[in-house]
This record gives C-alpha cells, sequence and structure tokens, in this order.
C-alpha cells in the first residue's frame, strides 16, 4: 500500500519543487506506518476477521490511509500543474509527473472500495446484531424444554472433543504462524517509529481500552520526540510548552529522556489542567495534529497508563523485543526456505525436463499411431512406439533416481548423526521434564487417591457387567471365528505343504551351498566362545561349587516326584520306540544308502582337504601354551572340588541310594527283573525280525556295496595318478596267503608309499572277492 518510489526525480526543477518532495516524503512515510499498523489489526483478529471489531479497527485504517493518498493526489496535481507551467505538456517531467498522479489516484479509489466493502459488512453486522435479541428472547422460552435435548447432545458433544483436540494440534500451527506475522509487523512498526517493540504492545493494549488507535499514539509518540529533541536546542515555542506542564526533557547529565516516561508526564499533566482551551494549545504544541485524538489517554491519566502497561505484561499480553525479534528473523528464515524449496523444485523439475518432452512426445507418437492402427486395423506400429516410448523414460527415470539416492542417503547419514549429537545434550533437560512429569502425577494421585479408587471400582465393575451380559454372543462369534480359520486352514493345506517343501529343500541348497562360509563364521564363533569361557574360567570355577550344590539340593527336593514319574517315562519311551520299529528299520536302508552315497561322493574332497585341515588344526594347537592352560585348568578344578568335596560325596551318595531303591521297588528286582522282562525285553527282538522280514532291506545291500566299491576305486584312481597296481588272488573266497601284488610305478617309492600301495591292492582284493 505504501508508495516506495518517495520522490519524483526529474532533471529540471519548477517552482514549489522541494516543497512537494518534503510534503510526500511525509505523506509516505505516514502511509507505510498505517500500513505496518493494518498488518498488527489483521494478524490480531486473523482467527476472526469478520467480527464487528475487526472490521471497525480495518476500517479505522484504511480512513486515514485514504486521507494520507487524498492528500498526495492534492500535493502531486499542484505540482504537475508546476511542471507543465515551466516546461511545458509534453514535457518529460510532465509526463513522468502525470504517471504518478495516476498511479496515487488508482490506490486512491482502491482504499475508497475497500472501505466502501466495510461500510456494508459493518451494516449487515449490525441488522444481525438487531435480530439476535428477538432471537435471545424466543430462545429463552423454550429453554426448559431444550434442556432434555441438550442432555442427548451431550454425548455427541463429547465425541467431538477428540476431533476438537486434533484441530487443537493443527491449530497450534497456525497459531505459530499467526504469531510470525504479528512478530513481523511490530518489527515493521518498530523500524519506522523508533519505538520499541516491547512498547508498542503496551500501546496497542492502552489503546485498546480507552479507544485510541495504535496509530494516533504512536504518530504522537513521534511528534513528541521530536518535540523533545527541539525543546533541548533551545526552540521557544516548545521549550515554554514543556516548562509549562513542568515536565523537563533531559537528565541531570543533558541527556534526552525516556520518551515514554516523558510521554506518561504529559498525559498526567494535561489531564491536572482545568482550562481546556490552554489544555488542547500545550498538547497541539507537543503531539501536533494527534493531540486531539488523545483525549481519552488524558483524562485517563499517567498513573492509569503505567497500571495499564504492568497489566499488560503480567497478563502476558507483551512479548519481550527479543521474542519478537527472534519470530520476525524466524519469519525470514521460512520465507527463505520457501524461495529455497521453490528454487529446489525448479532445479529438480530441469533434471526431469528431458524425461517430460519425451513423455509429451510419446503422447503425440501414440496419438498419431493410434488413429493409423484404428485405420488400417493393424496395431504392430502402435505396439513398437507405446513399448519403445515406455522404454526410454524407464530408462531415463532410472538415471535420475541413480543419481538421486546418494543426495538422499547423505541427506539421511546427516540427520541422523545431527539427531545423534543432538540426543546427548538434550538427555538432562528430557530427564528432568520426565521427573517434572512423573513428580506431577504422583502428586495428583495422592491427593485424589480415594475418588479415583472409587470410580476404578466403578468402572472395572460396569465393565465386568457389560462383559458378562455379551459372553454368549462373544462365545458363539469366537466358536464362529475358530471354525472358519480351521475351515480355510484345511482346504488350503494340499496347497500349503507343498509350498513348506519347497521352502525346506530352498533353505537346505543355500545352507549347503554357502557351507563354507557358515563353517568359517562357526569355527571364529567356537574359538571367540573357548576364548571367552578361558578368559572367564576363574570366575566360573569360582562359581562350580555354589551351582553344583544348587542343582543337587533341586534334585534332592524333587527326587519322589522323579522317582515317582521315573518308571512311567521309561515304560512310556520303550514302548514308543517299539511302536516305531516297523517304520524305523523301513527307513533304515534308505539312510544308510544316502549317507553312504553321500559320503562317497564326498570323498575325493574331504581325502584332498584332510592334509590342509590337519595340518591347521596342528599349526593351531602348537600355537597354545597347552602346559600352562592345563595347569591353569586342573588347578582351577582341584580348588574348587577340594572346598565342597565332602559335601558333595555325601550328597550324591543320598541321591544314589534313593534313586537304586525306587527303582526296585517299582521293577521288583530281585535279581533279575521279571517286570522287564515280561513286559519290554520280549517285545523287542520280535519287532526287530518283523521290521526286517517286512523289508528288502537284505536285497538291497549288494546293490549297496557295488556302488561302494566303484567310488571307492574311483577315488584310488585319483589320487595314485600314474601308478598302476594289479593283484590276483587263487582263491575265489576271501584273500590269503596265496596273493600276488604287482605294482608298476615311473619312479622309485618309499617304503611308507609301498605298503600304502600294497593295503589299497588289498583292499581291492577283499571288496573283489565279496562281490
Amino acid at each position: 500500500m505504501a508508495d516506495k518510489t518517495d520522490n519524483i526525480k526529474t532533471r529540471l526543477s519548477f517552482d514549489g519543487e522541494k516543497e512537494y518532495k518534503d510534503n510526500c516524503a511525509q505523506i509516505n512515510s505516514n502511509l507505510k506506518l498505517l500500513s505496518s499498523e493494518l498488518k498488527v489489526s489483521t494478524t490480531q483478529f486473523a482467527r476472526n476477521g469478520e467480527s464487528t471489531d475487526a472490521l471497525r479497527s480495518k476500517q479505522n485504517i484504511l480512513k486515514k490511509t485514504f486521507d494520507e493518498q487524498a492528500a498526495k493526489v492534492k500535493e502531486t496535481e499542484k505540482a504537475l500543474q508546476s511542471m507543465k507551467d515551466a516546461q511545458g505538456d509534453n514535457s518529460e517531467g510532465s509526463k513522468r509527473m502525470e504517471t504518478a498522479l495516476n498511479k496515487a489516484k488508482a490506490e486512491m479509489l482502491s482504499t475508497g472500495n475497500q472501505i466502501k466493502d466495510l461500510d456494508d459488512k459493518l451494516q449487515n453486522a449490525g441488522k444481525s446484531s438487531t435480530s439476535f435479541g428477538d432471537k435471545l428472547k424466543s430462545g429463552l422460552s423454550g429453554l426448559g424444554s431444550g434442556l432434555a435435548t441438550g442432555a442427548k447432545a451431550a454425548g455427541a458433544s463429547l465425541a467431538a472433543m477428540g476431533a476438537a483436540t486434533v484441530a487443537a494440534a493443527a491449530g497450534a500451527g497456525k497459531l505459530l504462524m499467526s504469531s510470525v506475522e504479528t512478530a513481523d509487523g511490530l518489527q515493521q512498526m518498530s523500524d519506522v517509529t523508533g519505538i520499541s517493540a516491547e512498547q508498542l504492545q503496551v500501546m496497542k493494549y492502552q489503546g485498546s481500552a480507552l479507544g485510541v488507535e495504535l496509530d494516533t499514539m504512536t504518530r504522537a509518540q513521534a511528534k513528541l520526540t521530536k518535540n523533545m529533541q527541539s525543546a533541548s536546542t533551545g526552540s521557544k515555542t516548545q521549550t515554554a510548552a514543556f516548562k509549562a506542564l513542568g515536565v523537563s526533557v533531559t537528565d541531570g547529565n543533558g541527556h534526552l529522556r525516556n520518551s515514554t516516561e516523558v510521554f506518561n508526564e504529559v498525559i498526567t499533566k494535561l489531564g491536572g489542567m482545568e482550562n481546556s482551551t490552554e489544555r488542547d494549545a500545550t498538547a497541539m504544541n507537543i503531539f501536533g495534529k494527534s493531540a486531539m485524538e488523545l483525549n481519552p489517554l488524558i483524562k485517563a491519566g499517567g498513573d492509569e497508563l503505567k497500571n495499564m502497561s504492568d497489566e499488560a505484561k503480567k497478563n502476558g499480553a507483551v512479548m519481550s523485543n527479543e521474542a519478537v525479534s527472534g519470530l520476525d528473523s524466524f519469519g525470514d528464515s521460512l520465507d527463505a526456505s520457501k524461495l529455497a524449496l521453490k528454487g529446489m523444485a525448479g532445479t529438480m523439475a530441469a533434471g526431469a525436463l528431458p524425461m517430460l518432452n519425451q513423455f509429451t512426445g510419446l503422447i503425440g507418437d501414440m496419438s498419431g499411431a493410434l488413429n493409423t492402427a484404428l485405420t488400417t486395423g493393424d496395431f504392430t506400429q502402435f505396439g513398437t512406439v507405446l513399448s519403445n516410448g515406455i522404454s526410454s523414460i524407464v530408462t531415463q527415470l532410472s538415471g535420475l533416481i541413480t543419481k538421486a539416492i546418494p543426495i538422499v542417503s547423505q541427506v539421511l547419514s546427516s540427520a541422523i548423526g545431527a539427531i545423534v549429537q543432538a540426543i546427548p545434550a538434550a538427555l538432562p533437560a528430557l530427564a528432568s521434564g520426565v521427573v517434572l512429569i512423573i513428580t506431577s502425577v504422583l502428586q495428583i494421585l495422592q491427593d485424589n487417591g480415594p475418588a479415583l479408587i472409587t470410580a476404578g471400582v466403578q468402572a472395572i465393575m460396569t465393565l465386568i457387567s457389560g462383559l458378562t451380559s455379551a459372553l454368549p454372543q462373544i462365545m458363539s462369534t469366537a466358536i464362529t471365528v475358530i471354525l472358519t480359520l480351521v475351515n480355510s486352514l484345511s482346504a488350503q493345506l494340499p496347497t500349503l505343504i507343498p509350498m513348506a517343501v519347497q521352502a525346506i529343500m530352498t533353505i537346505v541348497n543355500g545352507l549347503i551351498s554357502n557351507l563354507p562360509q557358515i563353517i568359517d563364521s562357526a569355527i571364529k564363533i567356537i574359538m571367540a566362545l573357548i576364548q571367552g569361557i578361558m578368559n572367564a574360567l576363574p570366575q566360573l570355577l569360582e562359581k562350580v561349587p555354589q551351582i553344583i550344590m544348587t542343582i543337587i539340593t533341586g534334585l534332592v527336593g524333587a527326587l519322589p516326584k522323579l522317582i515317582e514319574a521315573a518308571p512311567k517315562i521309561i515304560v512310556s519311551i520303550i514302548t514308543g520306540i517299539i511302536n516305531a520299529l516297523p517304520q524305523l528299520i523301513t527307513m533304515a536302508p534308505k539312510i544308510i544308502a544316502a549317507v553312504i552315497t553321500g559320503l562317497v561322493g564326498a570323498l575325493p574332497q574331504l581325502l584332498a582337504m584332510g592334509p590342509k585341515m590337519l595340518s591347521e588344526i596342528w599349526d593351531g594347537l602348537k600355537a597354545q601354551d597347552w602346559g600352562k592352560i592345563g595347569g591353569d585348568i586342573i588347578k582351577g578344578i582341584c580348588d574348587g572340588f577340594s572346598t565342597a568335596w565332602s559335601w558333595v560325596e555325601k550328597a550324591v551318595k543320598k541321591v544314589g541310594e534313593k534313586i537304586v531303591g525306587g527303582l526296585k521297588d517299582f521293577f521288583g528286582i530281585h535279581s533279575p527283573s521279571t517286570l522287564m522282562r515280561d513286559e519290554v525285553g520280549q517285545y523287542i527282538g520280535l519287532g526287530i525280525s518283523e521290521g526286517i522280514q517286512n523289508t528288502d532291506f537284505m536285497a538291497g545291500i549288494p546293490s549297496m556295496v557295488a556302488r561302494a566299491k566303484s567310488s571307492i576305486n574311483a577315488a584310488m584312481s585319483g589320487i595314485t595318478g600314474n601308478i598302476n597296481v594289479t593283484a590276483s588272488s587263487a582263491q575265489t573266497g576271501r584273500a590269503q596267503g596265496g596273493d600276488t601284488i604287482i605294482i608298476n610305478s615311473p619312479k622309485a617309492l618309499s617304503p611308507a608309499e609301498t605298503a600304502r600301495q600294497v593295503r589299497n591292492a588289498k583292499r581291492q582284493l577283499l571288496l573283489g572277492a565279496r562281490s
């Protein structure tokens, strides 16, 4: 609203140019002040902008703005005429001055339209307030009947409290932004007027209570400060005015006093003047044109203004200068952040521009290809265009994502690092807050304990009563749900079981393929465990007697129950094994064949890895100081057992006696046990015999032996290399002393190698005799 082009600059001067510029500068300053005051008013009534108070406040400021703009139009018209007289109607200066006049008129007319809109709103508000009395009268007459309806609505009101809570949380954000805008308006006004933000808020509080506009008070304060300066430099008019009131404008050091203190003193002194004419004249000399509008303040007096100032600060209606400055800075940071986000969005859009252009091009190509396809019935070209376009877009999108991932990772890393660094600093304050909350809650519980307990008991009783009443329905529903789940699972079992088997096979294959890494990790874990146990061995040995005593004590205490249950457990285990013998025997050939096949297939790798494994194990064993380790272990064990040996000996003896006696009594053992003979022993042999008879175990043994022999021969041939060994036996049965072994080798063999080759040959002869 304020015109920032304060002066009309021309290269040629005209009569009255200086006066025009001075007047425009004063008018522009007043307009800027009014603009800041309008912002404060808008922020103050942000949550109730259509109220009567809000409309009137805005209307008063706009009327003053209109007056200032009208004065500017008048001054500009005079200057334009002077410019035309001096330079001519078509001169450059006249045209620029006429442009300034048109601009000033447009601003004035815009303000006039706003005032008219506010007049209409206020008139409608007046009609609404008149009809409100009639509505209130009729509403009171129906109060009795409305109470019942209100009681019913109470439940709905309680339900609405949840929504109100959510709205309050959202309103907190709006309140923060409102505070930022208020601080921004106060800071702007403070910068223009030179009055502190705190004092401006106090003046606003005083003016609202007494019906004086903040703009009037700020202009009066500014005029007061100017006249204080004039009086201190010897201006006769201002000096006489202050002297007539008995108010000094300087302190003992000759410096100007605080303008707020002087303002209150002047108001008090003016209120004490009985001659109203002299009072108005003196006020005009000190406060200028605003003096007449200050009469409510003069009537209240300086003491009342001081009380209102203290009241405003006490009620929290005044923010400190630091708070206003902080909120204003925060608002500036928000504005900067908004600009940064806009720039970031622009950068991202520019990065995505090639893809967007390609997308728009794809749409055009698809449109043409689709038209052709619809005409000819051949959609081949359309499919090609669509496929190529999507492929290209996905490729570019992948590139953008690839570029974005490092940035996102860096941002997340920085954010997490900042949070981690901030947590230790915030912990003391958080801890203090938690302690304060807990203390407050405990105090509330202490003060309201009986009432809370009573209410809690009532609530529990009500809940139990409700559950009891609804129990049949709950049980019926629960049973229905369980049956539905069982039926669904049963229906899906044929699908779930193959999937489970497949999942298990996948896990097994994964374990097999990763076995080297698993073994390596297992070895590391075992070594770490051993090292940890060795490090903790002294402490463990110290606890061994205590652990043994605790275990024995527990066993002795539970011995009667264990003795009572032991026969049942043993009989159950033996019965289960006997019942499962046919299945176990049936599966035995398959299990043995699978184990042998797996071992034979892995034999070359095992033999190849054997020397290396033995070498590494031996190196590891040699690196340890086994003498010291063994000595420490034996010493620790001896020290521990020497302490508790006598007690352990007695306890173990007692336990053994009770176990043996209990077992003998139960089984009727009098050497031999007739119970074990008649109830268990005679069925074991029968079960094994039945299992063997019902399977083809014996028939599969020759083929198993043949496969094993073949695998072993293949493994041995791979190990011996170029060494050729032949062996023959004079007998068809087991190899005896008539065996002949011939070893052909390209190089001389050591005695150990010769012995090994002989052993291998004899093994081959033995296998051949069996087959």
